[in-house]
């Protein structure tokens, strides 16, 4: 959008849209029940509920209690299950608990020393700083990174489909974790962030 024309790839109609949409979404739907079979699933209204009542919680509100680490698990197989194109699944976590959350503050601060010079250096390390506080009541903090591996036609896939990918990998991370009365934020880490980041 914006002043410039959109590219010609994607001068199309609002009616095909719908119809894509429309197909699609028949064939999730029959691949799935076919898959499921009698398994009982979520009615609309209920999931609809889920992710409308999912919220970002910060740390400062965090109670310090521990989330069981099977709630853990059960996020993790969660975001396992997110569509991505080619079977890639690029996703990739690192759990930290409470006894390696400070392991992961003293890399965090070493990295942006080996990384950054000058005032961006000295103002990465104060933003670090100030979140460390927040960050020690985290019960777990998990590292979110994206693989790119070919899939099986020997390919790799566009960069920003395997973003895509992985950010639904999150969402369904995030409705496990509300479905279990837990909550969390996504952060970009106070150091950078972005491609290239330590």
């Amino acid at each position: 959008q914006g002043d410039n024309a959109a590219p010609a790839m994607f001068e199309i109609s609002e009616a095909v849209i719908v119809a894509l949409l429309a197909a699609s979404l028949t064939a999730l739907l029959l691949f799935h029940s076919r898959r499921v079979k009698a398994a009982a699933l979520p009615s609309s209204e209920s999931v609809g509920l889920l992710v409308r009542a999912r919220r970002s919680i910060f740390p400062k509100d965090y109670s310090g209690a521990l989330v069981p680490r099977e709630a853990v698990n059960r996020a993790l197989d969660a975001a396992n299950w997110a569509p991505t194109h080619g079977k890639t699944e690029p996703w990739r976590f690192v759990v930290f608990d409470a006894d390696s959350i400070p392991q992961l503050l003293t890399l965090k601060r070493e990295g942006i020393q080996a990384t950054m010079r000058g005032p961006a250096q000295a103002a990465a390390l104060e933003k670090a700083g100030k979140k460390e506080k927040g960050l020690r009541k985290c019960s777990h903090i998990i590292a979110i990174c994206c693989k790119r591996v070919v899939s099986a036609k020997g390919a790799l896939m566009p960069e920003w489909e395997e973003c895509a990918a992985v950010a639904s990998a999150v969402q369904n991370m995030h409705l496990s974790l509300h479905a279990d009365g837990y909550a969390g934020y996504w952060s970009s880490g106070g150091g950078g962030g972005g491609g290239g980041a330590p």
